[in-house]
């Protein structure tokens, strides 16, 4: 036994997830190094110079998006028999192989070597938590799709790297194992805190007004923190914007969530702002300067953990209460992947300078060409920043609140954020809505069989499409075909209009396009979050400044349009609909070749837009996207094992140089 389970059940597990890891492994030495595999390949070789080894697996499946199917690969030298190949070994093989190319410090490589496993290990541990559960009708769709994510990215190496956090507080913090908790909450003085000045953002029916001076942003997080705190429910627009009184959003456990916590509150003097943190954060921040000195000297107050458990979303960072109109993302400095998820001051300002952009106009406009598409925002944010003064402040009400203005005073660096950091995003989803993330649909999800070495992982969709092909008594490739059609409508076509027509690129990867399913499992309705994805470009200035005057100014948000290209195709095509269709032919759902086709007739749909009347054709540098997508041998790609190798953190620094990008060659030629 391996505590209370059974020696068998653990060891399967640890073999799944050692799978999982390894075939992820080979798909990124594909991708990363140009390693072309025909049609009729059998076999993939992979020579290992600096080790003076190789390594060979069968080739299971061809993929032209590369989700590849590998058999166990085998260890091979002149000296002895070929060997299996664990996770560990081949990432260590491999990781040795990108030090040695990239000619990078191996202190480097032994870092990686870490996330990597310590990605298995938790695939593994989320494998031994997945026992018997809620009824799945009892957990709103939304929520257990964000549950969903067991393996990760299909082709990042350490995807589930989480560096920094015990295993007992990954259990409570993390969406796989079902976690849940209370919010840490703080009181600022007005000297060390800033907030944004935002305007009223619409959600379906959810609207919540955050006021224009930053004064309704204050008076929402107060509510909420009043709300934990178990007081009386206030008449306020918590309420009002969630549609009715709380027994509205489901069943017991998520509507009116459990309260942890009961110690009494200090007092919270006049004038101070509430600020939510996440639990781990600031446990961490807490013992370190310069939030130990303004607990210390009072200019912050530690009001401790209450109230009702937030559920986290799939990022972690951002949690989320059905019942209430807003979703929270926290600053949290734990190394997630290649990063640690502490909110930047100015990607806070740009996020709520967005939303401003958004209800301009430019979310109407959008609406009009793509009714069934939304863009999410984040229109307000809290921060806790550095003292600008030594001593103890006054704690009247005297002392100004600095509001957020969207750009940073005289063009330089505001103050630096401490780690208690929260951006406000807009929460259309309650209890009842049929929402998932793009990524959850096609999350293999393992079965524990000794057998199969746990290659009974149907994921989500395939599921979907089986049960409709039997229903309506269609040839499952016919359908699963019309199904990829009504995708490529809600999400794809939305997004590359947002290019085309407004000059926006967003980084619309699996994990942040949402779509809205009917009862039998149809696409009706496309959305994208997080803020930190939007790029303006250079050729669209004009127009966006036009809806909002003085949008971008001190901030990092407009780009060469080659560069928005880029990332459009990267987040929107290779990560997001190239995944979905390399997942469907793997699953045997569909003809790959046959998917990609219809993103080819899509391009050329949305190419010939213009001419035909729905409006005037877009600038030649945005068309160019189309044209590269169409005819180029190749397409670019971020190469997330040389990434985690040289040890970027993908959230620091210039954005054309956070990641390694590499050229890969493009599916949509194999489909023409």
């Amino acid at each position: 036994m391996t505590g209370d389970r059974p020696q068998s059940e653990a060891i399967a597990d640890a073999t799944i997830a050692d799978e999982i890891v390894t075939e992820t492994l080979l798909r990124c030495w594909v991708r990363e190094t140009g390693v072309r595999l025909p049609a009729d390949a059998r076999t993939l070789g992979i020579d290992l110079p600096a080790s003076g080894l190789s390594v060979r697996a069968t080739l299971t499946h061809h993929s032209p998006a590369g989700w590849h199917g590998f058999g166990p690969p085998r260890l091979v030298c002149a000296a002895r028999e070929p060997a299996p190949v664990d996770a560990g070994l081949l990432a260590a093989l491999l990781v040795r192989e990108v030090v040695t190319r990239d000619g990078l410090p191996p202190a480097l490589g032994a870092q990686a070597l870490g996330r990597i496993i310590d990605s298995a290990g938790w695939i593994a541990s989320c494998l031994a938590a997945r026992g018997p559960g809620p009824d799945p009708a009892t957990i709103p769709p939304f929520l257990a799709a964000e549950q969903a994510l067991i393996t990760g990215h299909p082709f990042h190496p350490a995807a589930k790297s989480r560096q920094g956090a015990s295993p007992e507080a990954l259990a409570t913090y993390s969406p796989e194992v079902g976690g849940s908790f209370a919010l840490h909450w703080f009181a600022a003085h007005p000297s060390v805190v800033t907030v944004s000045g935002s305007t009223t953002t619409r959600s379906g029916g959810r609207d919540q007004a955050l006021g224009t001076n930053g004064r309704g942003l204050i008076r929402l997080l107060a509510d909420l923190a009043r709300e934990d705190a178990g007081a009386e429910e206030p008449k306020s627009d918590l309420s009002a914007a969630s549609g009715s009184g709380p027994d509205r959003h489901g069943p017991p456990g998520l509507t009116g969530s459990p309260r942890t916590g009961g110690r009494d509150r200090p007092d919270i003097p006049a004038g101070y702002v509430v600020v939510p943190a996440h639990p781990w954060q600031a446990d961490e921040v807490s013992r370190r300067e310069p939030v130990a000195e303004l607990l210390a000297d009072g200019r912050l107050i530690d009001l401790g953990v209450s109230g009702h458990r937030w559920y986290p979303t799939s990022s972690l960072r951002t949690v989320w209460r059905p019942e209430i109109p807003v979703m929270l993302k926290l600053s949290l400095g734990m190394r997630i992947t290649n990063s640690r998820r502490v909110l930047q001051l100015d990607e806070l300002r740009l996020g709520a300078m967005t939303a401003r952009l958004i209800d301009a106009g430019l979310g109407a406009a959008l609406a009009a060409r793509h009714p069934n598409f939304r863009l999410i925002g984040e229109p307000g944010w809290v921060a806790v920043t550095r003292p600008g003064g030594e001593g103890r402040p006054r704690t009247g009400p005297a002392t100004p609140l600095r509001i957020g203005s969207g750009e940073r005073r005289d063009g330089g660096r505001d103050e630096d954020g401490v780690g208690l950091e929260t951006a406000v995003r807009v929460n259309p989803f309650g209890s009842v809505d049929r929402v998932v993330c793009a990524a959850a649909l096609i999350a293999p999800r393992p079965e524990r069989t000794t057998d199969s070495r746990g290659r009974a992982r149907t994921a989500m969709l395939p599921r979907i499409l089986t049960t409709l092909a039997g229903s309506l008594s269609d040839p499952l490739p016919t359908l699963t075909d019309a199904w990829f059609d009504r995708y490529l409508t809600v999400v794809a076509a939305p997004v590359v209009d947002l290019y085309l027509h407004f000059g926006i690129g967003v980084e619309a990867h699996l994990q942040n396009t949402l779509v809205t399913l009917d009862a039998a499992g149809w696409p009706i309705a496309g959305w994208y979050r997080d803020s930190q994805g939007y790029y303006v470009a250079t050729s669209a200035t004009a127009e966006v400044q036009q809806l909002l005057p003085g949008f971008g100014t001190g901030l990092n948000a407009i780009f060469d349009d080659a560069l928005v290209a880029e990332r459009t195709i990267y987040y929107l095509f290779v990560n997001n609909v190239f995944a979905l269709a390399g997942a469907l032919g793997v699953a045997g759902v569909a003809d790959e070749r046959r998917l990609l086709g219809r993103v080819r007739g899509l391009l050329h749909r949305l190419d010939e837009d213009g001419p035909r009347g729905r409006g005037l054709r877009p600038p030649a540098a945005r068309r160019a996207l189309i044209t590269r997508l169409l005819d180029s041998p190749t397409l670019p790609c971020k190469a997330n094992l040389r990434t985690c190798v040289d040890g970027r953190d993908e959230l620091v620094g210039p954005v054309a140089t956070q990641s390694v990008y590499v050229p890969i060659p493009n599916p949509l030629l194999e489909a023409s």
